[in-house]
Order: structure tokens, then C-alpha cells, then sequence
């Protein structure tokens, strides 16, 4: 019946209220903290392309994601950082920070815990 997977989710459910507890990140900031996962060093664009989000709310994000909250200037929640594409200075690609990669660890230890209890 798939009860896996529904462990898996459960799993992940928990990370998502820890994480929310610490940061209040949001579902769509959580999403888009998962695009940069599955694919590190994206340009915004592309990222806005995987989640469906538009330009500014993905700017606002990336800040809060990043190392400067958006709206009141405190400190971000350090898990991305954005910089200058080394082929075009035009555009931003993203990239995880250390703190971002080890969230991204935590993530995958407890979806295996999850895996080997079922």
C-alpha cells in the first residue's frame, strides 16, 4: 500500500516543522531551498522555471534564504547565497551554503531512517 512512502512524508513533515520552528520558513521558501538542492548553481530564472514562482517573490526569497531577511533587514536563514554567474555578471546562479548542505544532509539521514524502519 505504499506505507513507505507515507513514512517518508511523515519524515519529512517533522523536518518541515522543526525547520519552521527555528526559521518560520515557508512552504514555497522550503521548495525553492529544495530546487537549489536538486540543483546547485541554477540562475534564478531556471529556478523560477522549477517552482513556479515569479521574480520578485523569488528575489525575496533568495534574500530570506540567503543571508539578509527581506522585509526587515535581519539576518537570513544562511542555507543559500546568490552570486554573480562567472559567465554573464549580469545574472545570479545559487548555490548552498555550508549550513544549507548540512540541512540537505539532515534531510536525507532521516528519509533513510525512514527507509530502514519500513
Amino acid at each position: 500500500m505504499g506505507t513507505s512512502t507515507f513514512r517518508k512524508l511523515f519524515a519529512i513533515t517533522k523536518i518541515l516543522t522543526d525547520i519552521s520552528d527555528d526559521m518560520d520558513m515557508s512552504i514555497d521558501q522550503f521548495k525553492l531551498y529544495l530546487a537549489v538542492v536538486t540543483a546547485p548553481g541554477s540562475s534564478m530564472k531556471t529556478l523560477q522555471d522549477m517552482t513556479g514562482r515569479g521574480s520578485s517573490s523569488m528575489s525575496r526569497d533568495i534574500a530570506t534564504l540567503g543571508a539578509t531577511h527581506w522585509q526587515n533587514k535581519k539576518p537570513g536563514y544562511g542555507l543559500i547565497r546568490a552570486e554573480e554567474d562567472r559567465m554573464d555578471r549580469r545574472y545570479k546562479v545559487v548555490n548552498l551554503t555550508a549550513k544549507g548542505k548540512a540541512l540537505a544532509d539532515r534531510i536525507l539521514q532521516t528519509l533513510n531512517g525512514a527507509n530502514a524502519g519500513a
